[in-house]
């Protein structure tokens, strides 16, 4: 079955992809997002330590294609984390030996998928060795006053109480992720003509 997972700030799209749903329970559900498909992307003017944060007058309105690049990607994300877990599956469906905590608000149900917001700080590494990612990101929405720092703060904490469960080596970490390999031969998911519609507004930036 194809959803659609959406970034949503406000009532404006930051982000849609269509994905493969590998199993999809009342606590969790894991998305694959092969290499080579393509997902919108906020179109507009960026700045940002890197370049690649937009503040809300930088949008455009509209949303440009991109490929997304390298291997597939497996998102797991149990209901009400405040963060999904990404791993990379390469071509030979070997696992990526590191994973990637993204920090996003809690998902909800969609009638063609799910919804979140990024949280723009993120994670990445091993149980046993990690590191934060876009810290530099996160100050720099703080100061200019893109988010406060009561939300900033709480972004915080979404980490550190990630970096809890990742150090512990907790679900899903711990899990059999090979029970969550793509089926072989599906097709590529394509986003459906209403990828675009929101019911109801998010909390990202």
């Amino acid at each position: 079955m194809i959803v659609v997972l959406r970034w949503v700030s406000g009532l404006f799209i930051t982000g849609a992809v269509a994905c493969e749903v590998i199993e999809e329970t009342d606590d969790f559900v894991a998305l694959y997002q092969p290499a080579g498909s393509l997902w919108k992307r906020a179109a507009g003017e960026r700045s940002g330590p890197r370049g690649r944060n937009m503040l809300p007058e930088g949008r455009n309105g509209g949303h440009d294609d991109a490929e997304w690049t390298g291997d597939g990607v497996l998102r797991v994300h149990r209901f009400g984390d405040a963060w999904s877990i990404w791993r990379w599956l390469d071509s030979s469906n070997v696992w990526s030996d590191h994973f990637y905590v993204n920090l996003e608000d809690p998902w909800r149900r969609t009638a063609i998928g799910y919804d979140s917001g990024d949280w723009e700080l993120d994670l990445v590494g091993t149980p046993d060795s990690w590191s934060y990612k876009d810290e530099d990101e996160l100050e720099w929405s703080e100061e200019i006053g893109l988010v406060t720092p009561a939300w900033a703060a709480r972004t915080r904490a979404a980490g550190a109480a990630a970096v809890r469960i990742l150090e512990a080596n907790a679900w899903p970490f711990s899990a059999d992720w090979d029970r969550w390999l793509p089926p072989l031969g599906f097709t590529m998911p394509v986003l459906p003509a209403d990828w675009a519609f929101v019911d109801q507004p998010g909390t990202g930036i």
